[in-house]
């Protein structure tokens, strides 16, 4: 199983709207292919974490990596984990507080 953890900027279009229809989309599609993680938007940035099987989160982040509602986008980690950090979120919407705090456990530092 394989962790990735990334950060973007959103698109100036980008609104409250758009980020529920993120949610949205990502817990349907996370639920049929066994993904799990978390998102953290602040009004600018994007910082969200994917983990599950190899290929399916491999296969999301490609789609991810297309979306024009951000851009620079800069993968802080992909690793190989045993355990997840999420079980049970096909995508949580967490502060950015929790997210920093969740970083720093899998020992990972945010520009």
């Amino acid at each position: 199983m394989i962790c990735v953890v990334y950060s973007s900027v959103a698109s100036d279009f980008v609104d409250e709207e758009d980020v529920q229809k993120i949610l949205t989309r990502a817990e349907v599609h996370n639920a049929k292919t066994g993904i799990t993680g978390a998102l953290v938007y602040d009004g600018r940035r994007f910082c969200q974490l994917l983990e599950g099987n190899d290929d399916a989160v491999t296969s999301m982040f490609d789609d991810i990596m297309k979306d024009a509602r951000h851009g620079d986008i800069k993968v802080m980690a992909q690793m190989e984990v045993a355990d997840r950090r999420f079980p049970g979120w096909a995508m949580l919407r967490v502060e950015e507080p929790e997210f920093q705090t969740m970083l720093e456990g899998l020992a990972i530092r945010p520009d």
